[in-house]
């Protein structure tokens, strides 16, 4: 029998640098957590929809209140990383690359809906 070559390249394993929505959003959700001293923790869920797309779910989390709020959902084609759409308060976003979806974050972390929430969340721990 012939051998069969591998047809391969060399480099198929480079690739260009890049962090995914999905490292974003769990790097965002552990830095609540620090924030916070661990009172309240963001937690991310990805999962398939029907349509095929990575649909992730960014949710601040109160285990002392067994207690989560969904703050917002993003979702991408499952080989194409960016743009990523975002959906916060039923208005959506579309990031077209990192940098974007970077400043769409900090826009949703210091808006006055996250910070109502996180100060309602706090008051009631610390009652």
């Amino acid at each position: 029998m012939t051998d069969i070559p591998n047809l391969w390249p060399e480099g198929v394993r480079e690739t260009t640098p890049m962090i995914t929505p999905n490292a974003i959003f769990k790097r965002q959700a552990s830095a609540l957590a620090d924030r916070t001293d661990g009172v309240l923790q963001g937690t991310v869920t990805r999962r398939v929809h029907e349509d095929g797309d990575f649909v992730y779910s960014f949710k601040i989390t109160s285990t002392t209140l067994d207690y989560s709020y969904e703050l917002f959902l993003a979702w991408h084609k499952p080989i194409l990383l960016y743009p990523v759409t975002c959906s916060f308060q039923s208005r959506v976003t579309r990031c077209g690359n990192q940098e974007e979806l970077l400043e769409w974050l900090r826009g949703v972390f210091s808006s006055d809906e996250t910070k109502r929430v996180i100060d309602s969340l706090l008051a009631q721990i610390n009652e």
